[in-house]
């Protein structure tokens, strides 16, 4: 299947603007780092549409600020800020490049002063950031670094009162998820939400695509069932 001719239909027919979820009306450029971005699928809503429950409860909230580890090219840091609107958003990624396309995807959609882009997020960082800002909301997708960067007392004293999201990467460390709930138990509510299923046959968009396109655009190329661990503060 070719999903670079998906992608120009799906970014056609929506004019590069996310249609459904709690980014709804976000702009996307058509840049990525990662595969092809997912861009058809964040375009219709369908991303790791898992988590819009959560991110609509945590937006009903007052955080300090925002941390996201992982930002690859700024869907999550964008996104988040256009949903708080009034605080930073401090994102991080490794990879340079993606960086230069998250930071483009702020200043699309009128967001640059809101969101500090840098590399990497240790736990002496985590914790000044959440020290100095209060109680904080935390986004984590970081390929199996949340091991070494929440799982630690000395990181989850400071987060406490904060809450987080975190996408579990089991499949490359099998003690990340036993390490959160050891962790964040004692002062955390934790539910586990799994990845799920799409339907790609709701959107009129793709009436006259096959089955097999249809199909493969919601097709996020896991290496397996993940899931995420949304830990909210008991007490704030």
């Amino acid at each position: 299947m070719d999903r670079t001719r998906i992608n120009n239909i799906v970014i056609k027919a929506t004019g590069s603007t996310v249609q459904y979820g709690p980014f709804e009306g976000m702009k996307l450029i058509n840049k990525f780092c990662w595969g092809d971005g997912d861009i058809s699928t964040k375009l219709l809503g369908m991303y790791e549409q898992e988590l819009h429950s959560a991110l609509i409860e945590v937006a009903k909230e007052r955080y300090g600020t925002v941390v996201d580890v992982g930002c690859a090219e700024g869907f999550y840091a964008v996104g988040l800020a256009r949903l708080f609107k009034n605080i930073t958003v401090h994102a991080f990624d490794l990879n340079n490049q993606a960086l230069a396309v998250a930071k483009e995807a702020a200043a699309v959609n009128g967001v640059e002063n809101l969101v500090n882009f840098d590399n990497d997020c240790t736990q002496d960082r985590l914790i000044d950031i959440a020290e100095s800002a209060g109680r904080s909301f935390v986004f984590c997708d970081c390929e199996g670094y949340e091991l070494d960067l929440l799982c630690n007392p000395r990181v989850s004293a400071r987060l406490k009162s904060s809450d987080i999201l975190v996408e579990c990467h089991d499949f490359i460390n099998g003690h990340i998820t036993p390490g959160l709930f050891k962790n964040y138990l004692p002062t955390h509510k934790i539910d586990v939400i799994w990845a799920g299923g799409r339907n790609p046959n709701a959107f009129p968009i793709l009436a006259n695509l096959t089955d097999q396109e249809k199909w493969g655009i919601v097709n996020e190329n896991r290496m397996c069932q993940q899931h995420w661990l949304f830990m909210r503060a008991k007490e704030i």
